[in-house]
């Protein structure tokens, strides 16, 4: 006697072949999909590192670079004059301007130069903006006179991949002295430039200042700008001609730094960054014509 199967009960069948292989291409190509966007997420995720670390580094050297630029011009003119401890209390008006404005002259010049020390045959050639190199000074060990006893005609200028400032040497120029990197090899520059900005009028700018002293009455007049004070971009950064009489001016500066760079190895990693300084010493500019 056979017993019959209920009706609701089928007999058990496994996948065809076919079912198979369809099941087994559309897991493969979900798994590509996966897979590409997990090494796309991993990809991007280290670039984004990388830049971050690039843009950090590129900010350091970016603020060592205005923090150094922010010390041009400082003279301790109080010691060239003979004040302070063991000295004189007070100075003549007269001997201030004899004294201390030619320190200030000699200190507070700041020159721009587009040069590139790979071609042997290139010479610094002066400029104003888009250069790539400047060159400045300060009182590095407080005495008042320029290059005694310490090193203090300093610049910063690109050489490759490289910014680099200016350490020790004799004269000063983009293409004298020793010349040191101010960041590692883990960092390449891809561009360096700088643009040096005087006030050419009471007012104008964001660091406007500039201040012509009337001799004849014995103050500053910050009314109108004398023609003896515009400043020429080239001329070595003195904005005062030689002309008849006492000339003593007072200008405001500040120079932009545009800084670019990217890692060695992968140009595909690059950061840049732009800061403007303000030159926190002004360049009191004068030309004794009496003495």
């Amino acid at each position: 006697m056979t017993r019959r199967r209920p009706p609701f009960q089928r007999a058990q069948r496994g996948l065809t072949l076919v079912e198979l292989l369809v099941g087994l291409g559309v897991s493969m190509v979900v798994l590509a999909g996966v897979l590409s966007i997990m090494v796309r997420i991993g990809v991007e995720g280290g670039q984004t590192l990388q830049t971050a670390r690039l843009g950090n580094e590129l900010r350091e050297v970016l603020d060592f670079t205005a923090r150094d630029l922010q010390r041009a011009g400082y003279v301790a003119w109080d010691q060239r004059c003979g004040l302070g401890a063991g000295g004189s209390a007070s100075l003549a008006v007269d001997e201030f301007y004899k004294c201390a404005v030619p320190a200030m002259d000699e200190f507070g010049q700041v020159e721009l130069f587009a040069y590139d020390p790979r071609d042997a045959t290139a010479s610094p050639v002066a400029c104003s903006s888009g250069c790539s190199c400047i060159l400045y000074r300060y009182d590095l060990n407080g005495d008042g006179l320029f290059g005694s006893g310490n090193f203090e005609a300093f610049g910063l200028r690109r050489n490759g991949e490289r910014l680099e400032l200016r350490a020790e040497g004799s004269g000063h120029a983009c293409d004298s002295g020793t010349w040191v990197p101010v960041h590692g090899a883990d960092l390449a520059i891809t561009n360096l430039s700088f643009d040096l900005a005087y006030a050419t009028a009471p007012g104008a700018g964001s660091y406007a200042g500039a201040f012509a002293l009337a001799s004849s009455a014995g103050d500053w007049s910050p009314g109108s700008t004398a023609n003896s004070c515009n400043p020429t971009p080239t001329d070595t950064a003195n904005p005062i001609p030689a002309t008849t009489g006492d000339q003593v001016c007072l200008w405001r500066r500040s120079v932009a730094i545009s800084l670019a760079a990217r890692l060695p190895g992968d140009e595909a990693v690059t950061a840049a960054l732009t800061t403007r300084v303000r030159l926190a010493n002004d360049f009191f500019d004068g030309i004794d014509n009496d003495s």
